[in-house]
């Protein structure tokens, strides 16, 4: 389960018929905000199209959940467009050098990792098998001299 950073009421509210009092400390629950199966169906599916704006749906998009995980109101992250920006540039780096690929067993067949997530204040991923190659050997040759550039540069 991941939660929130505590917020606190700023004034008295009523939630689903409960009186929360001014003042109070609450605990949002991102995880069950994300697993809603009223706004995400079937929530454990990998189903990146239930985000598309590109008018191929035939309903609106699910909500986009980087509005949640990075916090919201004024304990939003501050640097929540920084951190979204390198974790697209590092997916899409990976992405055009290697390709990535299921594991399979001794008999060659393939492995369907399941979707496995640690509990606790923030949520991991569990370690999973998987098959990373590069795509060709400039992909290996670009990878090598982005190493030797950032070990110049730190003068390691």
């Amino acid at each position: 389960m991941n939660i929130a950073l505590p917020h606190k009421t700023s004034a008295e509210d009523i939630y689903r018929g409960y009186r929360i009092p001014k003042d109070t400390i609450v605990l949002p629950n991102i995880w069950a905000m994300t697993h809603d199966p009223a706004v995400y169906p079937n929530p454990t599916a990998f189903l990146p199209s239930r985000f598309a704006t590109d008018g191929t749906q035939q309903q609106q998009p699910a909500p986009d959940p980087r509005e949640l995980v990075f916090g919201f109101g004024r304990r939003a992250c501050a640097g929540r467009q920084f951190a979204d920006s390198n974790v697209w540039l590092a997916i899409a780096g990976i992405m055009a050098a290697c390709t990535i690929d299921r594991a399979r067993d001794e008999c060659g067949r393939e492995e369907v990792p399941t979707a496995e997530f640690t509990d606790g204040l923030i949520s991991h991923a569990m370690p999973f098998k998987c098959l990373i190659y590069p795509r060709s050997r400039r992909a290996i040759e670009l990878v090598e001299e982005g190493y030797a550039q950032l070990e110049t540069d730190l003068d390691v």
